[in-house]
């Protein structure tokens, strides 16, 4: 049973919104941290093993050696800790908390009149009392909590509603969700950072009324689109009726290719994105929706060909020559490649 929280003396703004979160969320975990009283570090405590301060009901928070020391566990910050070890940094209404936190940590810069700014004057007020400066900052985090929560919780809903989703098929014979959502709506971002990456959703893509769209996987299921990525990028310059490359490698490229301003490829997160980049609205892309569906469902499945010469592709031959090209050959996907590689190399 938890009946002390310990932190050292002037904890930061990472320190508070940790404890917030176990005294909100940790009581499963930690039986008693929702009570727990908040006090400074004594010198002896230090001496101590986690599992000894434990059974004495003692929590150290943000040193200790223990499981929410970023110096033993490397890491960026307490917070990222909690959230990890009590199994809520998912929590849409979180998200933003956790990720705001932990660039202020990374960054560790503190501005006079910001949150973390604060928490520093309020230490300085108070600086034997730190139960005093969490209680000040409690309200402000469970009304931000309760903000996102009405804000978030609907959009959820909204996209079950709105959202067309199908089955196609992935790699390696697995079956692979793809979802297509047309909407303005400003939230759609902060589901793609927080309910989309738990969804059993594989592809996202995303169309606005000004026709910008940005096609957006899973990591969860560790994707790479680049077949995608060049079907989509050499579609688009053939529908402009001016090819500027038909290079697999340069259509395959991060960030832009040449010809084709409109589609910026993130090879990190494997998304591509016609939208904003480095705060400019990049050019609308002038393939339609159902187009773009249609490439992704291509790029995905690594056993679709031409329909014309598919049974032959499936069983390892092509048939595409220089006089008599196959449609698909100029998009250089990786299953048509890997097929000429074996039936020319034996």
């Amino acid at each position: 049973m938890i009946k002390k929280i310990v932190v050292c003396h002037f904890p930061r703004l990472d320190i508070y919104v940790a404890i917030w979160l176990l005294r909100k969320f940790g009581e499963l975990f930690f039986p008693g941290v929702k009570t727990a009283e908040i006090v400074l570090l004594s010198g002896k405590l230090e001496k101590q093993s986690e599992g000894e301060r434990l059974k004495d009901g003692v929590l150290c928070v943000g040193f200790g050696n223990g499981s929410f020391d970023v110096r033993a566990k490397k890491a960026d910050c307490v917070t990222s800790l909690v959230a990890n070890a009590i199994n809520i940094k998912t929590d849409p209404a979180l998200i933003k908390l956790i990720e705001f936190v932990v660039y202020k940590e990374v960054e560790g810069k503190n501005y006079p009149f910001d949150l973390a700014g604060l928490v520093v004057s309020m230490n300085h007020q108070y600086p034997e009392n730190p139960d005093i400066v969490y209680t000040w900052l409690n309200d402000v985090f469970e009304a931000k909590y309760v903000d996102y929560q009405r804000i978030l919780k609907p959009f959820q809903f909204e996209f079950e509603r709105i959202a067309r989703t199908e089955k196609i098929p992935g790699y390696s014979g697995s079956t692979l969700k793809l979802a297509v959502l047309e909407s303005d709506d400003p939230l759609v971002d902060d589901f793609i950072k927080s309910d989309f990456k738990n969804s059993d959703i594989a592809f996202l893509v995303h169309r606005r009324g000004t026709g910008h769209t940005q096609i957006i996987t899973n990591r969860r299921f560790g994707l790479l689109i680049q077949d995608i990525v060049q079907l989509i990028r050499l579609s688009e310059q053939k529908n402009k009726k001016k090819v500027v490359t038909y290079e697999w490698k340069e259509l395959a490229l991060p960030g832009f290719a040449p010809g084709v301003e409109e589609w910026q490829y993130d090879d990190v997160n494997q998304t591509l994105i016609n939208a904003n980049f480095g705060g400019k609205l990049l050019p609308t892309t002038k393939l339609t929706l159902a187009k773009i569906v249609e490439l992704v469902k291509l790029g995905a499945n690594p056993k679709q060909f031409e329909p014309a010469t598919q049974m032959a592709c499936l069983r390892g031959q092509c048939y595409s020559r220089p006089g008599t090209p196959c449609p698909l050959y100029c998009f250089g996907l990786h299953r048509c490649r890997l097929i000429r590689h074996h039936q020319h190399n034996g």
